[in-house]
């Protein structure tokens, strides 16, 4: 059983697992400033690159095949040496 973590302790997934913070992602419906739109995945992407807390707002085309839920929910993307730990 894992102890309760406090508020001035980091997340298992940074203390332990060594992971690093990378974008918070934020779908939306609105055009955005300075937005960059990726052919091959059907969307566009803005913000980031502005952002000191890296975030990302992400438009979709109808057509748009990246599953739905990164098209509806946030989400937090991390760094990591190993996608299959």
């Amino acid at each position: 059983m894992s102890k309760t973590r406090l508020e001035k302790d980091l997340p298992e997934a940074i203390e332990s697992w060594g992971w690093k913070y990378h974008h918070t992602g934020i779908p939306t419906d609105k055009i955005m400033p300075n937005e960059r739109y990726l052919p091959q995945f059907k969307f566009s992407v803005s913000g980031f690159n502005e952002s000191p807390f890296g975030i990302e707002w992400m438009r979709f085309e109808k057509d748009c095949l990246i599953h739905e839920l990164i098209q509806t929910v946030p989400h937090l993307a991390f760094v990591v040496d190993d996608l299959d730990y």
